[in-house]
Order: C-alpha cells, then structure tokens, then sequence
C-alpha cells in the first residue's frame, strides 16, 4: 500500500510535489529533533518528527528497550527527503548528545561518572556517558598489586581531553 502511495506522488509533475511541501517547516538534515513513535511494524519503528514528516528506525537502536506508540524520542535526521519522508537514528542522537555532556564536563572540570567496560594494554576503557574513553592505567589510581578496578566497576572521573570536532576523549 505505501509503494503504491509513492508511486502516485512520484509520478506527479515536480512544480505540484515542491508546492506540498513550501511552507512546511521540515526538520534539516543533521538537526537533532523530537518525534512521536506513531506504529511499530515487525522490526520498524515509525516515528512522527512534526512537519507533515515521518521516518523510520529499525527498532534495534533503542538498544533492547522496545518502544510504545506514544512514546517522545530524540532522533538525528540523517536525510531529509520530503517526498519520501525521513532517514533518522536515534543512535547517532544519543551520541551526538552524548558528547554535549562530556564536552560540558571537560569544560567545567567537573568529575563525572564512568563504567570500566574492559581492561587493555596500558589501562582502561571506560563508557562515559554511553562514549567509551581510554583512561591509562598511571591516571586510574589503579597502581597496587591488588587490582581494584574491573570491568563493570563504576567509578567517578575527570574528562581531561576531549575534541568534540573528531570526537575523541
């Protein structure tokens, strides 16, 4: 039923297709907007973003949690096609958000709170904020024989590099 629709739309002169959607405030690519989960079909997630758009999302970026229709989501629109709808993740928001906190920390100088994930050659990688950061082992507090810090161990920490133009911490 939906191809058809966009076979019908599509096949409509370009001047009729550009005059149903002047004037309507489309998200833009890029923007971080909120939407409306409208129906959940299989493995799609259908998400109103306002402005006469809708996209989809594969239900696996809500990480396990399964929306409900009603339920208000951040979503990043990849590409906007106001004929076609909308290609968002909501994985790429929550990133992008993400990194507003580690660079608001950062800033600040403010300690934040982190979850080792795993140990590596030289120290730790710890997930802040849902971004997982290398720690070196010199700056974990870490240096006794004991090994106090392990994988799924929360801990509080001080961002003290963080470039949020190529996203590393």
């Amino acid at each position: 039923m939906e191809f058809e629709i966009f076979k019908e739309v599509e096949s409509l002169p370009s001047d009729i297709i550009k005059m149903g959607i002047e004037g309507v405030d489309l998200p833009k690519e890029g923007e971080i907007v909120e939407g409306v989960v409208m129906d959940i079909r299989g493995d799609e997630v259908f998400i109103d973003i306002g402005g006469k758009a809708e996209g989809i999302l594969h239900i696996s970026e809500f990480k396990g949690q399964i929306p409900k229709i009603g339920d208000r989501v951040l979503v990043y629109v990849e590409k906007a096609d106001g004929v076609r709808g909308m290609k968002l993740s909501k994985y790429k928001a929550d990133f992008e958000r993400a990194w507003d906190q580690i660079y608001e920390a950062f800033q600040s100088g403010a300690m934040v709170e982190g979850k080792i994930s795993k140990r590596v050659s030289g120290g730790y990688m710890v997930d802040v904020f849902g971004v997982e950061a290398f720690m070196p082992k010199s700056l974990s507090g870490d240096v006794s024989k004991a090994k106090t810090l392990h994988s799924g161990k929360t801990i509080r920490v001080k961002i003290t590099k963080a470039d949020k133009e190529k996203k590393i911490i």
